[in-house]
């Protein structure tokens, strides 16, 4: 709050702020879907709620077509989704250009083959765009949407042999191949989204299953080129987490992961230059990788659900970050003809 008093010719200017420690919260639900892992989530912004799409379960083992939404007051729907084939491994971020959903690609309709399928979500059913190009069959990319330039961006991801290092961009009825001056290495499983307050697609992590590498580098895209941010302080290398964007506190969020060896449990947040390590309080989440992750900014808390750690999960929890302020890019800089900015 601001207040001042004016006293002569002086003026006094107070300020004060309330810095909230972050929080999980393990939610309670009267109904919830069954345990699963690797599917997608996005926040629906026509029902403003979160939706989970897909995924594996464990008995039997197969992948599923079943789509959710949490009303965040505790309790989970099954929503009836016409043209939603089994899907895992797959992406699915927001068009709020469009007030739609988007998915491309993972491992469907069978639990092994590979799709190169584009499909849309307005609320009643899933309808296939018929792109003249496409990305190849891949599954475990990196997907964002940038709402600068309304493009779904893809990265990466892997054919079932290798991953690659390929940039995509849908423009909502074609796929575009980007070749950028530079690029993260091929990987797989990484976190990946779009950044509002710095108009760029931010990339994290991930590994290369075939060679064995994890990864812990941190990238970001403009749409022209991808440039490698070397913050003073970086996560340890890893993949298998979640990763979303907190749009009231303009900075990324990502939870957990796998380096290979061992599961984290620990919450990280990068706003623009440095990555920081958040000590949360609560009941924190034992499933730490391959959850289903959204952002509910009708409420400012990041929603997971399932995952895998010691077990497939059922569990909803609720993160709530701490309102530290951020400084944070915005705009463009000087021109460098003229002297550094």
């Amino acid at each position: 709050d601001w207040s001042s008093d004016v006293c002569s010719s002086d003026l006094i200017l107070a300020t004060v702020a309330a810095a909230l420690p972050a929080q999980w919260a393990l939610q309670t639900p009267s109904t919830a879907p069954p345990p699963r892992r690797a599917g997608a989530a996005a926040f629906d912004p026509i029902s403003n709620r979160v939706i989970i799409y897909g995924g594996l379960i464990t008995s039997p083992a197969q992948s599923i077509n079943e789509m959710w939404a949490y009303n965040g007051s505790g309790d989970w729907s099954q929503v009836t989704a016409t043209g939603a084939s089994p899907r895992w491994g797959h992406q699915m971020v927001t068009d709020t250009t469009l007030n739609r959903l988007v998915t491309f690609g993972g491992r469907s309709p069978t639990i092994n083959s590979l799709a190169d399928d584009t499909l849309v979500w307005s609320g009643t059913a899933w309808q296939t765009v018929a792109t003249t190009n496409a990305p190849s069959p891949r599954f475990l990319h990196g997907m964002a949407y940038d709402a600068f330039r309304n493009r779904v961006v893809v990265f990466g991801g892997r054919d079932g042999f290798a991953p690659n290092n390929e940039t995509w961009e849908f423009d909502g009825s074609d796929w575009t191949q980007i070749a950028t001056p530079n690029a993260p290495a091929p990987r797989e499983e990484m976190g990946m989204v779009f950044d509002t307050s710095l108009n760029r697609v931010v990339l994290f992590g991930g590994c290369d299953e075939s060679t064995q590498t994890v990864y812990g580098d941190t990238w970001s895209y403009d749409g022209v080129d991808w440039t490698e941010v070397t913050p003073s302080n970086s996560p340890s290398p890893r993949f298998r987490g979640t990763m979303v964007y907190d749009s009231d506190r303009s900075r990324t969020v990502y939870f957990g992961g796998f380096d290979g060896t061992s599961t984290f449990n620990d919450v990280l947040e990068y706003s623009g230059g440095e990555w920081t390590v958040v000590p949360p309080a609560g009941a924190v989440p034992p499933n730490t990788t391959e959850g289903y992750a959204g952002y509910d900014p009708t409420r400012g808390v990041l929603v997971l659900y399932g995952g895998f750690g010691p077990t497939f999960s059922d569990e909803t929890c609720e993160f709530t970050g701490n309102n530290d302020g951020v400084f944070s890019l915005y705009g463009q800089a000087c021109d460098l003809v003229n002297g550094t900015p």
